[in-house]
């Protein structure tokens, strides 16, 4: 399945329907202009540059976040 996905043609298809860029470089040939050419889905070099990792989120957000999903889980 990965080696089938991995194929540029199948990555393509799958950026054109779903309007998600893949990290197939070999793929970009095969997608369709228009998607090609959406800087919201391929950032320009530019962009990239100012792209930042986030924030460490705090200990006591995270413990939140659990316990809310762990809730969320239960059927609470």
């Amino acid at each position: 399945f990965i080696n089938y996905i991995l194929r540029p043609e199948v990555a393509a298809s799958l950026t054109n329907k779903v309007f998600y860029a893949n990290p197939n470089a070999a793929s970009l040939k095969f997608v369709k202009k228009e998607v090609a050419d959406n800087k919201t889905i391929f950032l320009s070099g530019a962009d990239k540059k100012r792209l930042t990792p986030p924030d460490a989120v705090p200990q006591d957000v995270k413990r939140v976040q659990t316990r809310i999903f762990t809730s969320f889980k239960a059927g609470k």
